[in-house]
């Protein structure tokens, strides 16, 4: 009964028009696959528990997107897997052309159709050929009936092409034979096309009942018969089908269906060549005729169907239809149409496109409304795919991806365009230059035929370039434009042709055929052609003026000449032609080589390469004397290649070359060819020194350096040439003449370009010239000047070229002038008021006293002694000086090192102390200070760190012991930034010198009772203090950690003096820890900085502290760090918790802090480096004992809490006025504080 009487019950349902019938038979069908799914494998085999997947469920949803969703999944399901051909063919086709039919929607309808074609594509040939004709029976039909038929043609031609589309029968061997020749007479084809007709008509309604009772019993049958009758399905495509779908392709004259079109071509595709052709060039002819359509729009829509033609039938078919267009595309508009769609084809077939999942878009009455529908549909999709939609599809594993088909290569390839070739040069040169390119600029023409707008010959000469074979095309084309350049004397002629040769040399650049070898065999051939015709011009010149003269001498009165009787305009010869417009090709010709060069085409390291570089030599100087001056110019770009490579005939050419440069400097017409030609100069005389240059020539090179030295634009080409003249050492006047104008634009200069160039060329002649000892004295006169010069700029070159003087001049020489550089320089040293400046001349005086004797030492030595013998100057030139020698005492020191001696260190030690000492008192009386005096004590610090640092044995001095270091611990709160750096430094110095069993020697002044204490309260006290930078938080860190590790390895020295009061003043710490602090001076020095980290304002002290923590807690052992680990905890919990605003220095204070680096350190740059330091105690300790420690911590501070909070409210029960006061005075600081913020910001 299920199979009787239900099931085809169910298969007329599913052919009804009526769709909420139909969606009953759909719920039907999901019943009977749930409860027999065996007995309906291929229907339930779309079932899936997902009803957003479910086949049965979308396809009668009323929702269009979900039936558009099924139907794609059923088509990607259907290619994948085997269904029995009875399922196919009387279920689902039925079902989706019935869906097809009723619907209004573009996309549901293209989808339904690739369906079908899914069907199709399963089908053996019996049954495929079946639906097929019973689709076009349909058609046939629907004509007849005259009822509406255009409503439903559309859709019955796309399910037409959708079939066709799918012929998936390869019949390309089916006449591999070649003595059986294919029998087909036209008129049996068509007898044969009447007879089809009548028969299908007649016999329509029997066929499709006796289809769905046979189709199981024939579909065995017929997968056997497909391979044996591969020849009887060419002669019924042929005969029966093909014919139709032609008629269905052009239902009259204007119009040509694209889809139908392209699946024709597609089922020919498969055919065997010879059937093919035939039938193949009928549609590509039909295709091109139907573009001599006066509308627009329809030639750009069969523009398209030819292109997707084109790529179907690939590259052994462009040819035919290149020549198809040429043909028939003859009369009027239709010559821009031709060469138009020429280029699109073209252009399209050479490059990769994505590839098409389905024929065409829409099928239609006309090729227009192809186009308006092509344009809704887009729209549709884009409307209708929502992101709802695309997720959903995204989901789904049996969707399919649209745009999942890739990408395909392109038809054409380099090489294989030169059949063609003929036709294309034909096409195309006649819409540069021919009557096409006339008439294009027609108003009316523009207005009416957009195929008009802009000629498209240079850029198909471009991709020409691209195409052909490499040198056998670029031949012939090459051949067929000299042809067209040597023909005409038309000026605008010449210059359209000579673009088209310009594209083409780019498209060249672009070819993977082109070699360098033949790339450069190609350009020496061009130019041997076109370059050696003007010296037999010139001889031919010189012949005939003589006969002129030799006529003359037979008349009385002399000939005439030059005047014209005639009044027609003057005819040229072909050959005069010719030879006039043969510059274009060598200008073509190295064009294209400087862009070869410009690619970085040649590899000039080959042997091969250069040796075919050989032969273009003699061509340069036949080019550079050429009357045109673009050819000129391209010939000097030339020259300034060859000229960097060592090539036999280059010797020859130059000179030549050179001549014809300064020819064209005598008479050049415009700037840029005389830059043109210095440029070329520069790269001959630096390259090649076998040329030499000429008196006349250097005079001419020297006077436009001199010229451009002060132009911006040119100041590049004038240096690069000097540098290039004084390498060779070209001795000449105007050299030594160009040399008195450097030295001014050395220090003037506002360019830091040309004060380097100017300077390196001026040592460069000191050096490598001879000179005399009045020159040279001049030259170094005006430089030591100028280290006084106004603009810094200025100082600084003076001070460079004479640090470089230094350097590479002769010992002899320098000794000689030591004397006389080093007062200029030591002045320099303290009046010039830039840091850099001053740090320069620094650097110049180090390597001035090293290049020296110690007989010119001693003399200088002298000086400075001189200037130091007085503590107490008077005036301020020799407070000035004193200054001077303080710091070049440490240079001295610095650069001489050991030949400085002891002595010379020990002179002046004392003299350094004593001012040090004066400084310390007056900071200790807190007396008001001069800038110089505080000055000299800063700069006595740096030299005495410089002294110690490079003569180590200074520090036995007994000098040292008694006053150094208790005047440097004096100077470590001095009310300067700079100066407590410096003595800070110094401490460190000591501290790094320090031996192994220093603390054994009870007379030293480190080990002194409490000093180490006194030491770490004065770094904690620069910790403090708002005038501390990096560079200072830095060193007391350092010095910070020494003295802690000195007191843990040495329990000895750890003892806090008992008249010292001054503990870390936590409100918070009291009684037993106290006590503790009062006894180590370690952990009074750890409390004090873990108190400054969680009290402090600024983040660079927090950061300090933790910092210094961490640096212990890696050489102290764990039980010795424990009694630590409150106070090193302590600031990295807080900061986590609270947030501190810094506050701002004072003004008198930033006066003085002004100078020194910023120290300005964010709240997240502190918590990183507590998050740091944290790690560090876990791996230290491991995190167990970590966790206990950290609980302990967190314990006694929430202890320290309520022990305040009592305290508090016990003094306010004992006293409550006190309290309310406190409260107030509270309140008005914050006020206060407020106010001061507010007036800062306004």
């Amino acid at each position: 009964m299920l199979k009787e009487l239900i099931y085809p019950s169910i298969l007329r349902g599913l052919a009804l028009k009526e769709s909420y019938t139909k969606r009953e038979f759909y719920h039907l069908i999901i019943a009977i696959t749930d409860m027999f799914p065996s007995q309906f494998k291929d229907l339930a085999s779309f079932r899936t528990a997902d009803n957003e997947s479910d086949f049965w469920t979308n396809i009668g949803h009323a929702q269009v997107h979900r039936r558009c969703r099924a139907l794609r999944r059923f088509a990607k399901f259907t290619l994948a897997k085997n269904f029995k051909l009875s399922t196919l063919q009387s279920v689902f086709l039925p079902l989706i052309s019935s869906e097809m039919n009723e619907t209004k929607d573009g996309n549901y309808r293209t989808d339904a159709s690739e369906a079908i074609g899914a069907i199709a594509s399963c089908l053996p040939w019996k049954s495929y050929l079946r639906v097929l004709r019973q689709r076009m029976s349909e058609l046939a039909t629907l004509k007849r009936s005259g009822r509406q038929w255009e409503k439903h043609e559309t859709n019955i031609i796309k399910g037409i092409c959708a079939i066709a589309d799918n012929f998936h029968f390869d019949l390309k061997d089916a006449y591999n034979d070649s003595s059986e020749k294919m029998e087909i007479d036209g008129a049996d084809e068509e007898e044969e096309e009447v007879e089809t007709e009548k028969k299908e008509e007649e016999n329509q309604e029997e066929t499709e009942e006796k289809e769905e009772e046979n189709v199981e019993e024939e579909s065995g049958e017929e997968e056997g018969e497909e391979e044996t009758n591969s020849r009887e399905i060419v002669r019924m495509m042929t005969v029966g089908i093909i014919p139709q779908l032609v008629k269905m392709m052009t239902p009259d004259k204007e119009t040509v269906r694209s889809q139908v079109a392209l699946a024709i071509i597609k089922i020919l595709s498969l055919f065997p060549r010879q059937v093919a052709n035939i039938k193949m060039k009928g549609i590509v002819t039909t295709v091109i005729n139907g573009m001599s359509n006066k509308d627009a729009k329809v030639r750009e829509s069969l523009r398209k169907i030819l292109v997707q033609i084109g790529r179907m039938l690939g590259k052994s078919y462009v040819g035919f239809i290149f020549s198809t267009l040429e043909e028939n595309l003859t009369e009027g508009f239709q010559k821009h149409v031709m060469s138009y769609t020429a280029h699109n084809l073209l252009v399209n077939l050479m490059t990769p496109s994505r590839k098409l999942s389905r024929l065409g878009d829409e099928s239609s009455s006309t090729a227009l409304d192809l186009i308006k529908t092509e344009e809704k549909e887009e729209d549709k999709k884009k409307s209708k795919k929502s992101k709802a939609k695309e997720e959903e599809e995204a989901n789904d594993q049996m969707q399919l991806d649209d745009d999942s088909d890739g990408v395909s290569p392109a038809v054409l390839l380099p090489g294989d365009i030169d059949e063609h070739l003929t036709i294309l040069l034909r096409i195309f040169v006649e819409d540069t230059i021919g009557k096409i390119a006339e008439r294009r600029n027609a108003e009316e023409i523009a207005n009416k035929i957009p195929e008009t707008k802009g000629a498209k010959g240079t850029n198909v000469f471009n991709r020409l370039g691209q195409l052909v074979t490499f040198p056998q095309g670029a031949n012939e084309v090459m051949d067929t434009l000299q042809k067209l350049i040597n023909a005409t004397d038309d000026g605008k002629v010449v210059k359209k042709l000579s673009v088209l040769l310009e594209h083409f040399g780019m498209g060249i650049l672009e070819n993977p055929l082109v070699k360098p070898q033949s790339s450069l065999i190609f350009i020496h051939k061009l130019l041997y052609k076109n370059l050696f015709s003007d010296k037999e011009k010139e001889e031919k010149k010189k012949e005939k003026k003589k006969r002129v003269k030799s006529k003359e001498e037979n008349f009385l009165v002399p000939q005439i000449r030059n005047y014209r009787f005639d009044t027609g305009p003057a005819v040229r010869s072909a050959s005069s032609i010719a030879e006039g417009n043969k510059h274009v090709l060598a200008e073509f010709a190295w064009e294209l080589f400087a862009r070869f060069v410009k690619k970085r085409f040649y590899d000039y390291k080959d042997e091969e390469i250069l040796s075919m570089l050989d032969p273009f030599c003699p061509l340069l100087s036949k080019t550079v004397v050429s009357k045109y001056q673009n050819l000129v110019a391209l010939g000097f770009k030339a020259t300034s290649v060859f000229a960097k490579y060592p090539l036999p005939s280059l010797e020859d050419a130059l000179p030549e070359v050179a001549q014809a440069v300064f020819e064209k400097l005598d008479n050049a017409p415009s700037k840029e060819m005389s830059q043109a030609c210095f440029k070329l100069m520069t790269i001959i005389v630096g390259h090649s020194e076998s040329f030499k240059v000429e008196d006349d020539q250097l005079k001419k090179l020297v006077a436009f350096i001199k010229d451009d030295l002060d132009m911006l634009h040119n100041q590049a080409i004038s240096f690069k040439l000097l540098n290039n003249l004084l390498y060779r050492k070209i001795q000449s006047p105007d050299i030594y003449d160009l040399m008195e104008v450097l030295p001014p634009l050395m220090i003037s200069s506002h360019d830091v370009g040309v004060r380097s160039q100017t300077s390196n060329a001026l040592i460069q002649f000191l050096i490598h010239y001879p000179i005399s000892k009045k020159r040279l004295r001049q030259q170094l006169e005006f430089v030591v000047k100028n280290l006084s010069y106004e603009y810094e700029a200025g100082r600084e070159t003076a001070i460079q070229f004479l640090h470089t003087i230094l350097v590479k001049f002769p010992q002899s020489v320098v000794e000689e002038y030591t004397e006389y550089f080093f007062l200029p320089l030591m002045v320099s040293l303290v009046s010039d008021p830039s840091p850099k400046c001053k740090r320069l001349v620094g650097e110049v005086i180090k390597t001035l006293l090293k290049a020296t004797t110690d007989q010119k030492i001693t003399s200088v030595w002298g000086l400075v002694t001189k200037w130091l013998d007085k503590k107490e100057k008077e005036t301020d030139k020799q407070k000035m000086l004193q200054i001077a020698a303080i710091q070049i005492s440490g240079l001295f020191a610095e650069s001489l090192q050991e030949r400085f001696g002891s002595s010379r260190g020990l002179e002046v030690l004392s003299d350094f102390i004593d001012i040090m000492k004066i400084e310390a008192d007056r900071t200790e009386s807190k007396t008001e200070e001069a800038e110089e005096e505080w000055k000299a004590a800063y700069y006595s610090s740096n030299s005495i760190e410089k002294l110690l640092s490079n003569l180590p044995t200074l520090f036995k001095s007994p000098s040292i012991e008694k006053t150094l270091w208790e005047t440097v611990f004096k100077l470590l709160d001095h009310p300067h930034a700079w100066m407590r750096l410096s003595v800070s430094r110094l401490l460190g110095l000591l501290f790094s010198n320090l031996k192994e069993g220093w603390t054994k020697d009870k007379k030293s002044f480190m080990t002194q009772p409490h000093q180490l204490y006194r030491f770490s309260k004065a770094f904690i006290y620069q910790l403090g203090s708002p005038l501390l930078n990096e560079t200072m938080a830095q060193q007391a860190a350092k010095n910070l950690i020494f003295i802690a590790m000195a007191l843990y390895k040495n329990p000895q020295m750890d003892s806090v003096p008992k008249n010292d009061s001054e503990e870390a003043k936590d409100e918070d710490e009291m009684g037993e820890e106290a006590k503790k602090s009062a006894k180590s001076a370690l952990y009074s020095m750890i409390s004090r900085t873990s108190f400054m980290a969680r009290t402090h304002s600024s983040m660079l002290v927090r950061i300090t502290v933790m910092q210094i923590f961490a640096a212990l807690a890696t050489q102290i052992e764990n039980e010795d760090f424990e009694k630590y680990m409150e106070n090193v905890l302590r600031p990295m919990i807080q900061l986590s918790e609270t947030t501190i605003k810094p506050k701002k220095k004072s003004a008198f204070l930033a006066q003085f802090a002004a100078p020194v680096e910023s120290a300005t350190k964010t709240k997240e740059d502190a918590i990183s480096v507590a998050n740091e330091a944290i790690e560090l105690l876990k791996k230290k300790y491991g995190k167990l004992r970590f966790g206990e420690l950290y609980s302990q911590v967190m314990e006694k501070a929430e202890e320290r809490k309520n022990e305040s909070r009592k305290r508090k409210k016990l003094e306010e029960s004992a006293d409550p006025q006190i309290a309310a006061l406190k409260k107030e005075e509270v309140r008005e600081k914050r006020k206060m504080k407020k106010r001061k913020e507010q007036e800062e910001k306004n």
